[in-house]
């Protein structure tokens, strides 16, 4: 199994979980934790608390929201062998990295679904108008 913290500003954390929950059905395995929700203080003994129940041979994966955020500062520290961090989070990221097996989730893997996941963003009016032009080339 491979625990996933979500840690993000606000309550982006809680709406990820919710999502990533109604699409892999992963509820036990995911944590939330909303950051400056109802103070001005990172929850570190939270995200402590979350990262020492993560054994040596488990995996967790902490996800957090901006790159040169607070949060993510602040769960850079916890970074292991066996524990990564990923930041910039979509949904199609979360559900990729929480449907693969523990034993599937390695550096090479979660850099691979990071390069896959640039490519699913889209801005879509651009997109449309390049598949209708190419619609009618044929």
């Amino acid at each position: 199994m491979v625990k996933i913290i979500i840690v993000t500003h606000k309550t982006l954390a809680q709406g990820f979980k919710d999502s990533l929950n109604f699409f892999t059905g992963l509820d036990k395995q995911i944590v939330a934790i909303c950051a400056y929700e109802n103070s001005n203080q990172f929850p570190e003994k939270e995200l402590a608390a979350e990262i020492s129940k993560v054994k040596s041979n488990e995996k967790c994966l902490i996800l957090t929201d901006l790159l040169g955020g607070s949060v993510n500062q602040n769960a850079a520290k916890y970074i292991k062998e066996n524990i990564f961090l990923i930041t910039g989070i979509n949904l199609i990221v979360a559900i990729q990295l929480a449907l693969l097996p523990a034993d599937k989730l390695t550096s090479d893997s979660i850099m691979q679904v990071v390069q896959d996941a640039r490519k699913q963003i889209v801005f879509v009016n651009d997109y449309l108008k390049n598949k209708k032009s190419d619609f009618e080339d044929e």
